[in-house]
């Protein structure tokens, strides 16, 4: 079999939402409805995520070697929204209100070395933490400054055996109204040190971050007010009013292009998720918890995909809570349900999708 690279938690995934591809954005101003979120100050949401091998359209190729694949454990993405910061900064002409996300996905890749022995198991704590910081849906959404830091196991695959390597890297972007600067390092760990063990992103050595060569530093021009940050394209998808069968487009930077994505969010159909497990919900300091199966809720089934390239790749589902639940007692905040996206190598062979599933609601 052809040997082939990828990327145990992809690029793709680095700030849970992105696509790949560039297009030019359109010349218009982004509009969002942020009534399901305006009296939101604090929100944190907590999901599972586990490697599902067939959703929806998202299916494994047949071409890979189940029994070579890692095994994928404990994994657990966290979202933290905070409303109305005071930021100074020379962004717009004066000083004003934004708000902010904080993202952390840590999960598991479990090298199994295809036994039942798990004394010989060697398990890559995987980790990326995104922060994006941008101003109220008055001034689009439009964002500030955004950090990925990227925890990654790199897998090699070639006839029946399987190798792996583990790297560190970060990204930051800075945006002025007229244009932004997106970074790019790596980190140079030191002889004989580990990182595959689990770490704290947040107390990363920054003395041992490099400049990637390239395009890294390099500044980009663009219109205020016309994108918004990949790590916020989740939350602006919770604020987009799509009716069934219509779209929308979002030109997203994303840095791993130069130029902003394009990309389609496609309300498919309107329908009802039933949780198939528990549901803690905790809303301004009342608390309940919806046992497995117990718990219905009207949702908008979004698909995201690339448009106008010639590669558009595969496409992104979440499902976006579309009025209340449980007889009004769960208000419509547009809470993100379940997000899917596949899961591939190089070769664009499809692994199986990365799926998480909302678990835990706190809303203050």
């Amino acid at each position: 079999m052809k040997k082939f690279i990828f990327l145990v938690l992809s690029i793709c995934l680095c700030a849970m939402f992105t696509l790949s591809g560039c297009s030019c954005a359109p010349e218009t101003i982004l509009e969002f409805n942020n009534s399901r979120i305006k009296d939101i100050s604090k929100e944190t949401l907590k999901y599972s995520v586990t490697l599902d091998k067939n959703y929806k359209d998202i299916k494994r190729s047949s071409i890979v070697s189940e029994n070579l694949l890692p095994e994928f454990r404990n994994g657990l993405y966290v979202s933290e929204y905070q409303a109305e910061e005071y930021f100074e900064n020379d962004f717009l002409s004066k000083p004003g209100e934004i708000s902010k996300i904080r993202t952390c996905l840590t999960i598991d890749v479990v090298d199994t070395k295809g036994t039942s022995n798990s004394d010989d198991d060697k398990i890559y704590k995987d980790q990326i933490l995104s922060e994006v910081y941008f101003y109220t849906s008055q001034w689009s959404f439009a964002p500030i400054y955004s950090k990925t830091t990227v925890k990654n196991t790199y897998t090699a695959i070639e006839n029946d055996t399987i190798e792996f390597a583990h790297m560190i890297y970060q990204y930051e972007t800075t945006y002025t109204n007229s244009s932004y600067v997106i970074t790019k390092k790596y980190y140079n760990k030191a002889e004989g040190e580990d990182i595959t063990k689990e770490m704290d992103l947040n107390a990363l050595d920054t003395t041992k971050l490099l400049t990637i060569e390239g395009d890294s530093g390099k500044t980009q021009e663009y219109s205020f007010r016309q994108v918004i940050d990949n790590n916020q394209l989740i939350f602006a998808t919770r604020n987009l009013d799509i009716a069934k069968d219509s779209n929308a487009v979002l030109p997203v930077v994303n840095y791993m292009y130069s130029k902003p994505s394009k990309l389609q969010i496609l309300n498919q159909a309107n329908s009802t998720h039933n949780f198939e497990t528990a549901l803690n919900y905790s809303y301004l300091g009342t608390n309940k918890v919806y046992p497995a199966k117990e718990l219905s809720m009207p949702i908008k089934n979004i698909r995201i995909s690339l448009v106008n390239t010639d590669y558009v790749g595969m496409p992104k589902y979440v499902s976006v809570q579309n009025d209340t639940a449980d007889e009004g007692k769960i208000l419509n905040n547009g809470l993100v349900i379940e997000y899917a996206e596949a899961l591939t190598n190089a070769s664009y062979h499809c692994l199986g999708a990365l799926v998480y599933r909302l678990v835990d609601v706190n809303i203050i």
